[in-house]
């Protein structure tokens, strides 16, 4: 960091920082040098009470109000909450950048290892078999954060955290301020604009996840119609009574629904029609990624 930029800072927080009291207490610029030298280097904060000469509970205590007083003054300009305006500009990117019409933002999270806090259990432990805490983040088309959501559990999915956020809630109650549908280019139907995500997240009208990349059942277990209209049973009823099933209740859904699927369908086949193909003519080899298939013509 320059120092015009520590001074600029210091500027910020300073009213949050200063403090009176019988005993001269700490300075701003001390509790900010300090603050910010322990996240840069990451280190313990015993190494920065020997490092400052500061108080082993004194250096534990400032680090959480910097850091509180950083995010105070900062997220109003590094990550405001967004009005129809702002996501309207995120969608224009993502169309100018990417070929993207109606997309807002992409979504994902991440493990931020730490060391396991005392008493927790298994909560911060994840299915990468380490201790964590969840970053989720969602991006403009430039991979700039637009919102953020820090601190759950690691032993928590990256849907499972969406599902938890603030966000989400917004989005499912409409309370997020996001633009009206408006129709894709070269088609007259209004349709909502959307995040993209992966397989982790749940599909939804505003979420926009991708196909499955696998069949549970294979073709042959199922009845089918030939071309007559005969139907033939399929291998599943050749493996005995249906007693198997006799104690299997609804254990709830594990997909999108109607409407949500057809938001996604509809999208697909934007995409390989002769406008979406123009529009964006390298999908085919990123999606591809040389699979032997049918080429196009």
């Amino acid at each position: 960091m320059w120092p015009e930029q520590f001074e600029f800072l210091l500027s910020l927080v300073h009213p949050l920082l200063e403090k009176h009291s019988m005993r001269a207490p700490l300075s701003p610029r001390l509790r900010l040098s300090l603050t910010l030298t322990y996240l840069a280097q990451g280190e313990s904060m015993r190494t920065k009470h020997l490092e400052f000469r500061v108080g082993k509970s004194t250096v534990c205590k400032i680090i959480p109000e910097v850091c509180r007083a950083i995010w105070l003054v900062l997220q109003p300009v590094v990550l405001p909450t967004l009005d129809a305006d702002g996501w309207k500009r995120i969608s224009e990117q993502y169309m100018l950048k990417w070929q993207f019409p109606n997309c807002i933002g992409a979504l994902d999270g991440r493990h931020m290892e730490i060391e396991k806090p005392p008493c927790s259990g298994s909560q911060y432990h994840n299915y990468k078999r380490f201790f964590s805490m969840v970053l989720l983040a969602l991006c403009d088309a430039n991979h700039k954060f637009t919102w953020v959501d820090i601190g759950q559990f690691g032993s928590i999915s990256d849907g499972g955290v969406w599902r938890n956020s603030e966000l989400a809630s917004d989005l499912a109650s409409g309370d997020a301020d996001i633009p009206a549908p408006t129709p894709l280019p070269g088609r007259d139907v209004p349709f909502p604009h959307v995040i993209v995500a992966d397989e982790a997240f749940p599909l939804n009208t505003y979420l926009m996840r991708p196909y499955a990349r696998r069949n549970y059942c294979p073709p042959d277990w199922l009845d089918v119609e030939d071309e007559a209209g005969l139907i033939h049973d399929g291998r599943w009823r050749t493996i005995g009574p249906g007693a198997f099933f006799k104690e299997l209740g609804r254990t709830g859904a594990n997909r999108g629904g109607s409407e949500s699927e057809g938001v996604r369908n509809y999208l697909k086949q934007y995409f390989v029609s002769p406008v979406g193909e123009a529009q964006a003519p390298w999908q085919y080899v990123t999606a591809f990624q040389g699979q032997i298939i049918n080429p196009r013509a």
